[in-house]
């Protein structure tokens, strides 16, 4: 097993080497978060708070977690749907805008890229949000003489998460 490399939570110079922070980072900085590097960025992994309440919180009712590890990636243009048939088995036709669905990105020989949520946004624009892996670069590759751009929407990634996770949804989006 490979050790996590975790980091401080204070600013101090010298040990982040610039990577990217979400845009909840001052929030959970304020917490006490502990930090590790994940996917070249900086992801918040515990906190001074007591886990076995946590625990209980996720299975009673919902919690908020920062999941930036989580990166997202956008899919567009007119022939967005064709890279993206080419590296996953999934059928695409039939996600319609507005929805998300589980999806496997594989290599050309079968092996696995990545695992991640594949949102469709619109009829033509999509976003991926995997934990790892060489994603982004497969599906410009892919898309190499098509009309589609493959890119960094610079955007955090908050999953929520319990039985009460729409009811927080439907709280806080109308």
């Amino acid at each position: 097993m490979i050790p996590r490399l975790k980091v401080t939570a204070h600013n101090e110079p010298g040990w982040n080497y610039n990577l990217w922070k979400s845009a909840f980072h001052p929030i959970t900085e304020r917490l006490g978060a502990g930090y590790m590097v994940y996917n070249q960025r900086i992801v918040p992994v515990s906190f001074n708070d007591d886990r076995m309440e946590g625990y209980w919180a996720l299975r009673r009712d919902a919690i908020v977690i920062d999941a930036s590890a989580e990166k997202a990636i956008e899919i567009a243009g007119p022939d967005a749907e064709a890279p993206l048939d080419r590296a996953m088995t999934r059928d695409l036709t039939r996600l319609k805008p507005g929805r998300a669905l589980y999806a496997l990105v594989f290599w050309k020989d079968g092996g696995l890229v990545s695992d991640g949520v594949l949102l469709r946004l619109a009829h033509d624009r999509f976003w991926y949000v995997s934990g790892c892996g060489e994603v982004q670069a497969w599906l410009t590759a892919l898309g190499m003489g098509m009309n589609v751009r493959v890119s960094d929407p610079d955007v955090s990634v908050l999953a929520i998460q319990g039985p009460e996770a729409l009811d927080v949804l439907a709280a806080a989006i109308p």
